[in-house]
């Protein structure tokens, strides 16, 4: 079909899954993110409020200590976070829900303050990263990454 509500046919919502999303950080005031129950900043990792109805806690990881919540990139961690779970209550905007509407998430902000387009990971990818994300109990993590300039990546 061509109709991009279609995906919303099927029964996957995401509901009960916590999916975490590192990237430039994200805009917890957009509408596909607010919770008017909770106004303002959630909850600083290891901070948690499950009963947010879509991010549940924020780790800043490129500038720990940083205590703003939001994206430096252009939007591109705010964007990549919709896609995955974006969900408006505004049925004006529904069209551009999320594939997961149901889904809570879990942002990793690696997105450095300086201006540049950079992303900085904790040095212990592991510990730092993937398990604060594995214990808060996402089991999916998007990384949606690229570079602004030329790597030796080769397929």
């Amino acid at each position: 079909t061509t109709d991009p509500r279609a995906k919303f046919v099927s029964s996957f919502t995401g509901e009960g899954q916590l999916v975490a999303v590192g990237d430039s950080g994200l805009d917890v005031t957009n509408c596909f993110f607010e919770d008017p129950r909770f106004p303002g900043p959630v909850p600083h990792y290891p901070g948690v409020n499950l009963d947010h109805r879509k991010v549940v806690s924020y780790v800043e990881l490129a500038t720990p200590g940083h205590d703003i919540q939001e994206d430096y990139a252009q939007g591109h961690g705010t964007h990549v976070a919709g896609s995955v779970a974006g969900a408006t209550s505004n049925p004006e905007y529904a069209l551009w829900n999320g594939v997961a509407t149901g889904a809570k998430l879990f942002i990793l902000d690696v997105g450095v303050r300086d201006g540049a387009d950079d992303l900085n990971f904790p040095s212990d990818f592991v510990q730092g990263y993937l398990q604060p994300a594995y214990g808060l109990g996402a089991r999916i993590i998007s990384n949606s990454w690229g570079a602004s300039r030329p790597t030796n990546y080769r397929s």
